[in-house]
Parts: structure tokens; sequence; C-alpha cells
């Protein structure tokens, strides 16, 4: 009496065992697929601090490749961050970062170390208007057929890389220096554009920057922010964090000094 019962107990143990990882597989599946094959059908929109986990598996793509799409708007003059990293081993030889437009390719990512196995995008922004024409891509040249959803597997972030600064003060008695430095080993490209206390646009002064270059501006000598106030945003083309700095309000009667720090967004 005693196996049979057993041989039962052994059968049932089986049977759960297959359906949990059956549940598994499911559960790891990329729920976004398919329809984020097509920029034009995806849902799917990064924003500032969206963290997620996709596969590239086998796809609707040449040669059964699958390719992932993402909406991403853009705020007047911001500047963004694309990074995929937490890549597996049968996707990483050719995995592909892109932004793209409604016609096809506007930039492909860059490794981001010299491991080479993740990617960062980084753009701006460089009109005073929202956007809502961009998109991501990732994709890789391996088609990955039969793979699982574990074994082609991705983790993708966006951030936006806009800093603020809340204050400049160029009246008659105090003068705002700007000082931005590059903490990266790469080239930074920018702007720092200049806003009135009710929000407009007065002007935007563009920088390069090299690797761990500073930059001072006597934001005085800008025509367009001499003898008024307002409040400092900095765009621009390296990774979240690349830049510090801080606004320095200087008033010569007194001696007296008034600090501003250069701030990202929180993560």
């Amino acid at each position: 009496m005693i196996k049979p019962v057993t041989k039962r107990r052994s059968l049932g143990l089986y049977l759960w065992a297959g359906g949990l990882l059956g549940w598994v597989g499911l559960a790891m599946a990329d729920v976004w697929d398919p329809a984020d094959d097509s920029q034009f059908l995806t849902a799917n929109e990064l924003v500032h601090g969206s963290e997620q986990t996709h596969e590239l598996g086998p796809g609707m793509g040449p040669g059964g490749r699958d390719f992932d799409f993402y909406r991403i708007g853009e705020r007047p003059l911001g500047s963004y961050e694309v990074v995929v990293d937490g890549v597996t081993n049968d996707i990483s030889a050719a995995l592909s970062l892109q932004r793209w437009n409604a016609i096809g390719v506007v930039q492909n990512g860059q490794a981001v170390s010299s491991a080479g196995t993740s990617r960062s995008l980084r753009w701006q922004n460089t009109i005073n208007s929202s956007l809502a024409t961009a998109y991501v891509r990732v994709g890789s040249g391996n088609p990955c057929i039969g793979c699982t959803s574990a074994k082609a597997a991705y983790h993708i972030r966006s951030y936006e890389t806009t800093y603020s600064v809340p204050r400049f003060n160029n009246n008659v008695t105090q003068t705002t220096l700007l000082l931005v430095q590059n903490t990266s080993d790469r080239e930074v490209n920018g702007g720092v554009h200049f806003w009135s206390n009710a929000g407009a646009l007065l002007g935007t002064s563009a920088f390069t920057l090299a690797a761990k270059q500073l930059l001072v501006q006597n934001t005085a000598s800008l025509s367009f922010a001499a003898g008024t106030t307002g409040s400092v945003t900095v765009s621009h083309d390296g990774r979240y964090g690349d830049l510090a700095g801080k606004a320095v309000a200087l008033e010569p009667a007194t001696g007296f000094t008034f600090e501003t720090a250069l701030t990202p967004r929180p993560r």
C-alpha cells in the first residue's frame, strides 16, 4: 500500500515542479512583445528614472532578430541619457542602442567603458519646445534562436541629465559667476540657458569642455543676462552626473558671496 502512494506523490511533485518552471518561464517573458518591434506601435515610454528588464529573443526582424522600441518625450532645452547594461552573454557581442525618429536612425549609442558590453545614448533637445518625436531602439546582431528570456536579457535605464541653478543675480550691486566642471574623461558639449523670473528664455551660451576642464563664466558679460535676475538650466551631451558646479554671486561693496549649487534631477 505504501509504494503506490509514494509513486502518486512523486508524480504529483514532478507535475507541480514542471508547472512551476513553466510559470517562471512565462514570468520572465518580455511583456511588451510583440508591439514594441515597431516605433509606431509601442506604448512603452521611458521617463526620468525608468528602470526595466527586457529580452532580445527570437523576433520578427531580419534573420529572426528581435528589436525593442521605446517612446521618449523631450522637454524644452533639456538633455537625456539612456543606458543599457546587465546584458547577458548571448546578446552582448552585437548589442546596439540607437535613437530614432519617424524615418530611421538619428544617433548610435557608445560603449560606457573599455569592456564594451554596456551602451550609453546621450543627446540634447536644442530648441525651446517640447518634442514627442524621439524613439529609442535596442537590438542585437545575434538572433538568439532558441534562447530563453533569461539568456537574452538586458536592463535599460533613462535619465534627464539637465542641471539647474535656481538663481542668478546681476543687479546694480551683485555679479554672478557660473562655474561648471567636466568631471569625466571625455569631451562634453552643452548650453547654459538663462531664464527670467517669469520663465521666459533670455538667451543661451554654448560651451565645450575637455576632460576635467573648468568653465568660469561671468554672466554679467552676456548681453541678455546683464542687469537682470533669474534662473539657469544647463543641458549637455555628457552622462548623468558628469558635470559639477555652482553659481557665485559677488557683492563688491561688502565682500559677501552667495553660492548656489548646480544640481541634477534626483535619480
